[in-house]
């Protein structure tokens, strides 16, 4: 239902930018802006956890930091995955990123 919220949302913001597109210059002006709206989302959509780990002041957590912390993602983790990145916070939580890019 997340994801299902969250195009509805990037759908209706890229529209109403294309509107404006429209209204300021024309056909032109909407197509600009849905490469503009395209772009931005895929950039978005590529560096979000990045810039979340960044405003957070997250830094990476290394095997000898936790290291049953490290063991239990380490035997989560299947062929089908990545090896997962894990980063702390100075509030104690520890927070994985796995990528489903193969």
């Amino acid at each position: 239902m997340g994801y299902t919220k969250t195009a509805l949302l990037m759908a209706a913001m890229t529209a109403l930018f294309m509107g404006l597109g429209y209204l300021l210059a024309g056909a032109g002006g909407m197509l600009f802006a849905l490469v503009l709206a395209a772009g931005m989302n895929l950039f978005t959509w590529w560096n979000s956890d990045k810039m979340v780990l960044r405003m957070h002041n997250a830094r990476p957590v290394s095997s000898g930091d936790h290291t049953g912390l490290s063991q239990m993602v380490g035997v989560k983790n299947s062929n089908r995955f990545r090896e997962s990145k894990l980063s702390g916070c100075d509030g104690g939580e520890v927070n994985s990123k796995r990528s489903f890019r193969k």
